[in-house]
């Protein structure tokens, strides 16, 4: 893909940087029951830290590169547990959208016509709204701009052949997107 991708190299459990930074569950205490050691006691100096430090630089750059005019379609991957809450998550990868189904329906058509043996959700296994998320609606829905959120579950991603597989499906529905297909 002739792409520009921006990485976050740190775990959500330090900041969640598809969220609002004022989220309770930015800086998440528990996750799935599970305290998180260096969330228990954030003071404010903690979380202003963390937003200027981590969140605040990641979406600059995002905002930066989205604002160079360029021909954009916006998709943002993220990985999640195949089980919440003692809840089981079936599907192998989903697509979240709002307000732009059209590219999230065109890039479901292409992973289900190359791999219709996987599990594909729509709005799975989350939804965008404005209080739990950043990425679509400041980024992308506040711009105009095509966009996707793109869901793989982890336990696919846990080995270098895993993350390549997932890689290649990716990469391959978004060409066919990009081609219209």
């Amino acid at each position: 893909l002739d792409a520009v991708a921006v990485f976050q190299p740190y775990s959500r459990l330090v900041i969640d940087c598809n969220r609002p930074p004022e989220a309770f569950d930015a800086i998440p205490a528990v996750s799935d029951g599970i305290k998180i050691p260096g969330n228990q006691e954030v003071n404010i100096a903690d979380r202003t830290a963390r937003v200027a430090e981590i969140f605040e630089p990641f979406h600059a750059e995002i905002s930066r590169r989205l604002d160079e005019g360029r021909h954009t379609v916006a998709i943002s991957v993220h990985s999640f547990t195949p089980r919440m809450n003692n809840v089981w998550r079936p599907w192998d990868i989903g697509f979240l959208f709002r307000l732009d189904t059209d590219t999230s329906t065109r890039l479901r058509d292409s992973v289900t016509r190359r791999y219709p043996r996987l599990r594909v959700g729509m709005n799975e296994p989350y939804q965008v709204n404005d209080s739990t998320d950043w990425f679509v609606p400041r980024h992308c829905e506040a711009r105009g701009l095509n966009n996707s959120l793109i869901e793989i579950r982890n336990d696919h991603l846990r080995t270098a052949e895993g993350q390549k597989r997932w890689a290649d499906i990716v990469a391959s529905s978004i060409e066919d997107y990009l081609n219209g297909n």
